[in-house]
């Protein structure tokens, strides 16, 4: 009895008053056929060659009227058919619907039986976090809105875990794209609920005042800001950011106004709070700047990276009034030799420097008369492949007795074995290392 019902009950479910109207329509429409009747009249024959055949007008106008009765039932055939075929694709997108729902699901209740659809919420969390890229410090919008279309438990709990969304990278070139993709950042920023938030900032000079209204929202949990602007910019958005702590700007000049740039760099530097404790600013046209543009910002910062300084005396300035920097990067350009004072900074553990210049002796000058005694990381990258001044380099560390671990040079400065032995005599833990001679790469390095 019970596979009677069984029967019965699969039988039902295989079946539906759809399935039924459908066989038979197509019993119907195997059985029908089109019948196309014969037309052919007396006096349709041309050239009538029946030369005993009369045709009166009235019988012309008997077949003409037969003609319209039947013209009128094909149309009303064409019509009701034109429906009923309107009628089966919209029942056939009704079906697409049901089908596809089913699917859903159908899939959801198979993810139950997945080790992952059990997996604790943090688990899911940090899995999520790895799932970010790690090419970039900041995630670009669909990175992680991927993760949101895999299902609806994965959707629920991307969104509910604030620490996301506290990465995001903006990029305004075009009016179309910040209408479309604004009110996405503004979602994605309301979902970091509070959080400590990075942004990273790429756009035309006109865009400052769309991203001002935008994050304004927002201020006090902006700690880190990364931007990037083309052409002579208003930088209104570094007004009031009360809790910024990391900052690095970019700024790429019109081709006509290459110096355009200059004061917006200074203005900006001057708006910066007193929270900031790292600064890296990538500009060709940086020399131009007075080093004091810094204002009171440079006594607070522990990082600093900054391209192109012309001189050596700049970095040593630059070192008065930076008296609290751990980590120093900076490049040299110029090939004109200096006469400088002894400086000691006492705080820097980390220094690289890029040498792009053709000859050592502005390298010699600053090395010859800094101290750093506190140094532990020290690089030097000869780009254009020149050999470090070895006598100038030990002077240094054995001047500065610091606790040097790593000296790292560019791959093709070469260290003799003499000099290797020379540098464990002065600091028998440390690690020389050689790395490919690479300059940095612009924004993000």
């Amino acid at each position: 009895m019970q596979a009677i019902d069984r029967m019965t009950a699969n039988s039902k479910a295989n079946s539906s008053p759809l399935l039924d109207m459908m066989g038979a329509l197509q019993t119907m429409l195997a059985s029908s056929e089109v019948t196309i009747p014969d037309l052919e009249t007396p006096c349709s024959r041309f050239p009538n060659t029946d030369q005993s055949a009369t045709h009166t007008d009235q019988s012309v106008c008997a077949i003409i009227t037969e003609r319209q009765q039947q013209l009128d039932i094909v149309l009303r055939e064409i019509s009701g058919l034109k429906t009923m075929m309107d009628s089966i694709k919209n029942l056939e997108q009704q079906l697409v619907v049901k089908k596809d729902r089913i699917t859903e699901s159908m899939n959801l209740h198979k993810g139950l039986l997945s080790g992952l659809w059990r997996l604790p919420t943090e688990i899911l969390s940090q899995i999520f976090h790895q799932c970010l890229p790690k090419s970039t410090p900041l995630s670009k919008p669909r990175a992680l809105l991927l993760l949101t279309r895999v299902c609806r438990r994965w959707r629920e709990v991307v969104i509910c875990i604030p620490s996301l969304w506290c990465r995001l990278y903006m990029e305004v070139s075009w009016r179309n794209r910040w209408e479309r993709e604004g009110p996405i950042y503004d979602s994605w920023l309301k979902r970091s609920q509070g959080r400590p938030v990075s942004l990273a900032v790429f756009c035309q000079k006109d865009d400052a005042a769309k991203i001002q209204s935008l994050i304004h929202p927002y201020i006090s949990q902006i700690t880190s800001l990364f931007i990037k602007f083309y052409g002579d910019a208003d930088l209104l958005l570094l007004d009031d950011l009360p809790a910024l702590q990391e900052f690095a700007i970019q700024m790429v000049p019109d081709e006509d106004d290459s110096n355009g740039c200059i004061p917006a760099i200074e203005q900006s530097f001057w708006r910066l709070p007193s929270t900031l404790r790292s600064l890296k600013v990538v500009d060709e046209e940086l020399h131009q700047v007075p080093l004091s543009s810094l204002g009171p910002v440079g006594a607070h910062l522990t990082n600093l990276d900054i391209s192109t300084l012309r001189r050596p005396s700049a970095v040593l300035h630059l070192l008065q009034l930076c008296p609290n920097l751990s980590s120093l990067k900076i490049s040299l350009f110029t090939e004109n030799g200096e006469t400088l004072e002894p400086f000691m900074h006492t705080k820097i553990q980390t220094f690289r420097i890029e040498h792009y210049c053709h000859i050592i002796q502005p390298f010699s000058d600053l090395f010859n008369a800094l101290s750093l005694p506190s140094l532990r990381i020290l690089e030097v990258h000869y780009v254009y492949g020149e050999r470090c001044p070895h006598a100038v380099l030990k002077a240094f560390l054995a001047r500065s007795k610091c606790p040097l671990e790593s000296l790292v040079f560019s791959r093709g400065n070469v260290v003799t074995d003499v000099e290797r032995a020379e540098y464990s005599t002065l600091i028998p833990s440390l690690n020389i290392l050689l790395e490919a001679n690479v300059p940095g790469d612009g924004f993000f390095h």
